[in-house]
């Protein structure tokens, strides 16, 4: 339920649990598809293509997928390289 701000109108409550336990002091780990296609200023389907060929590693969680940020960093690590074969 939203908390009430000092004006009698509603404030929001953050949209998850890490932010409302401490925004600042713990990163992401792993991403959905679209949040690493924002990080790295992709389609969704580009980077839905690079987890399919292997380029770029995921990992499953139960039904759920999601990619690294230490896979995206080494991705984009091997193209500024020139290894990107």
């Amino acid at each position: 339920m939203p908390a009430n701000d000092d004006r009698g109108g509603r404030t929001t409550q953050p949209n998850n649990d890490l932010e409302a336990v401490c925004p600042e002091e713990i990163r992401r780990l792993l991403l959905t598809y679209r949040q690493a296609s924002v990080a790295m200023a992709l389609s969704e389907r580009t980077v839905w293509n690079l987890v399919a060929s292997g380029k770029l590693a995921s990992v499953r969680i139960n039904r759920s997928v999601r990619i690294p940020v230490a896979a995206i960093e080494a991705f984009i690590q091997a193209q500024t390289d020139g290894s990107n074969e």
